[in-house]
This record gives structure tokens, sequence and C-alpha cells, in this order.
């Protein structure tokens, strides 16, 4: 069994995720498929792109997925109750290892 990893919840301007970005260096990044030529104009074509439906993105999926994932009733103990756009991406990024990942 190998040990739990970190997991974060950001949110912010074009430049903050830009920075995020340039210190992750990221193997990949998840974007809803609408907004590929937008994250393209923001960022380049420089990060591998995996893309999902807009209901991925739903800030209601992705609660609902982090609360299952965590075995919590709310997200307040975690300090990200009112991070929107971060439960968005924390969701996405829960549902994008649940389909490309075996278990």
């Amino acid at each position: 069994m190998s040990p739990p990893g970190e997991f974060y919840i950001a949110q912010g301007s074009i430049e903050y995720i830009d920075q995020l970005l340039q210190t992750f260096h990221p193997n990949e990044v998840i974007i809803q498929k609408n907004k590929k030529m937008e994250f393209f104009e923001h960022f380049g074509e420089k990060f591998y792109i995996n893309t999902f439906d807009d209901w991925v993105f739903t800030h209601e999926f992705a609660y609902d997925l982090l609360l299952k994932h965590f075995g919590t009733v709310s997200l307040k103990g975690f300090g990200v109750e009112n991070i929107e756009s971060g439960i968005v991406a924390a969701g996405a990024a829960l549902h994008y290892l649940a389909e490309t990942q075996a278990r």
C-alpha cells in the first residue's frame, strides 16, 4: 500500500494559475472541452491536456465526489468550503483519476 499523497485546492487569477502551472509542472492538465481554446490562449500549447464534458465541472458534482472520497458530510474541516472553483477543479481531478486509474 502506498502512502497517501498531498491534495491541494486553489483558485485565482490567470496569472496565479500560470504561476501554479509553472511551479508544479503537471504532466497533464484537465479542462472543460469548451474551454480548450481559451486555455491555449492563456497558457500556450506546452501542456498535454485532457478534456471532459461540462457536467464534470459543476460544483454539485465536484462537491458530492469530494464528500464521498473523504468520507465527510462537509468540506468545512478542510478549510475549503468557500473555494468554489477550487472544489470544481478538485472534483474534476478525482473524476479523472477514477476514469483513468485501475483500481
